[in-house]
């Protein structure tokens, strides 16, 4: 969105526009299970584990998972004041409208980015961007998130597989 705010001619391809605008007024969710842990600690299963090393590992994992979710509320938080920014200056039923079923929908037409015609738009356009690259750096701070994430459960799963060999 900010390269096709920074183009030549912004107003060329409205449906990568209107993709776009979507695209980043989304948020993210982590929707990760802690269930098996939970059981675990709760049952008193986790003390039975003869390794105290993976033991750590795996308290260390679910630290890691409850933070991911606190910190991707956060990021989505900071989104949302974001699109409230940006969403001053479009005709916001515009774009809501048609994601309705035809019952629920208005029928407002199509998303307008008469937004951009408007002759203040330049002065507009500059917090836009801001706005958005705010967004953005929240959008990359939940995908590393993420990242970590994964590459600690693979090492998670990678030490409970040499721990069950061992045991054999």
């Amino acid at each position: 969105m900010i390269r096709t705010f920074n183009s030549e001619d912004i107003a060329s391809n409205y449906e990568d526009i209107v993709s776009n605008l979507y695209a980043s007024s989304s948020y993210n969710w982590f929707e990760g299970e802690n269930v098996v842990f939970e059981d675990m600690v709760s049952s008193g299963r986790l003390n039975l584990r003869r390794s105290d090393s993976l033991k750590y590992t795996i308290q260390q994992y679910y630290r890691l998972f409850k933070e991911v979710i606190k910190q991707e509320d956060l990021y989505n938080s900071e989104i949302k004041k974001v699109n409230d920014r940006n969403s001053q200056y479009m005709d916001m039923s515009s774009f809501i409208e048609p994601t309705f079923n035809p019952e629920w929908n208005g029928n407002t037409g199509p998303p307008s980015l008469a937004f951009m015609e408007n002759p203040n738009f330049d002065q507009v356009k500059p917090k836009m961007i801001d706005n958005l690259s705010l967004s953005k750096i929240n959008r990359m701070n939940s995908h590393n998130e993420r990242i970590q994430i994964y590459h600690k459960a693979n090492s998670l799963k990678e030490k409970i597989e040499n721990y069950l060999v061992e045991k054999e």
